[in-house]
């Protein structure tokens, strides 16, 4: 793994400084430090050290102003993925980025789906659109009360989480935004990641994390109001227990691509599931759902839910409207 700082703002925006293992690296405004920000008259001579190893990165503050991670005052911490980080006037972000020998761990997937990626290759995410923002929700109804009768897009996703949808999983990318992991740390839902290992163990920034979702559970809010339109990941209806699920979404991280080379396929990704699920033959589809009744993806217009089910001879496509109706006429 390759970790880098970048420099957000400053005289020096843009440059990418690479951290190297076992080598600490002193940002400050004198020439005692190992990267210099003269300019710079809030940082202190050396104001903070970064140390680096194989699997983490931490850093110490040696300051008079203090130095800053995502808002709060440190004096040291293990950073993460996409962490901010301000000294003086300076801002600063972490980057983790993955060699290619530290490929996600490898299952091998069913033969059928070896020409897939000539269909849809796999997406960067750096080559994908901007996500848009959800808006907050209606808490769920207290015991006892009647329900809430959805009036905005964002209730009536919650109520179908909650509802028609049920048994239900989301498999969140955490790639794609450290608020996944942050979301998913602060529940006390099931969840794992579909790597496995000690490299999976590491690479857990960059894993897709399988989550039960109970009607009740709150972390269906939180991802209602923090994720829908966001492309944090995919929701599964499915009776299945967790552990028997992701044996079954682990077949599918890797396919072929020509040359006989594997690659990690984010089918994960909503931008990815509504164009590959309809390129599939029917022998393709049985495999992929298995046990799985309904895959669920935001549209790229996040007032449409994508319903896709398995009909025996391919896949059906569902959109379900979440605005009111006259507002999609126009009314």
């Amino acid at each position: 793994m390759r970790i880098f700082l970048d420099i957000l703002s400053g005289s020096q925006a843009g440059k990418k400084i690479p951290l190297n293992p076992g080598q600490p690296l002193r940002i400050g405004r004198t020439s005692k430090g190992d990267c210099t920000f003269p300019d710079d008259q809030l940082m202190s001579g050396v104001h903070l050290v970064l140390e680096c190893d194989e699997k983490a990165c931490r850093i110490r503050d040696v300051s008079t102003n203090g130095t800053f991670v995502n808002g709060k005052r440190i004096t040291h911490a293990d950073l993460m993925n996409g962490d901010k980080i301000v000294a003086g006037q300076t801002r600063f972000s972490i980057r983790f980025e993955m060699n290619e020998a530290e490929a996600p761990p490898r299952s091998s997937p069913p033969a059928p789906f070896a020409p897939l990626p000539q269909r849809i290759a796999p997406l960067p995410v750096a080559a994908l659109p901007p996500p848009r923002v959800a808006v907050p929700v209606l808490p769920a109804p207290a015991e006892g009360e009647p329900p809430l009768v959805p009036a905005t897009p964002q209730e009536r996703l919650l109520a179908l989480l909650r509802g028609e949808l049920q048994p239900l999983y989301a498999l969140l990318d955490a790639a794609v935004e450290p608020d996944v992991l942050k979301a998913l740390y602060e529940s006390k839902e099931e969840r794992q990641s579909l790597f496995e290992g000690v490299l999976g163990a590491r690479l857990v920034h960059f894993a897709p994390h399988l989550v039960r979702l109970p009607k009740e559970s709150p972390l269906l809010g939180t991802l209602v109001q923090k994720a829908w339109g966001k492309n944090w990941g995919i929701y599964i209806a499915c009776a299945r227990p967790l552990p028997e699920l992701r044996a079954h979404l682990r077949q599918f991280l890797e396919v072929r691509v020509p040359g006989n080379r594997e690659m990690h396929f984010r089918y994960y990704d909503p931008r990815i599931l509504r164009v590959f699920l309809p390129t599939c033959l029917p022998d393709e589809i049985n495999q992929f759902f298995g046990p799985v009744k309904y895959f669920v993806a935001e549209d790229k217009n996040p007032e449409v839910l994508l319903r896709f089910s398995n009909n025996g001879h391919g896949v059906d496509l569902k959109p379900m409207l979440l605005a009111p109706q006259e507002k999609a006429q126009g009314t």
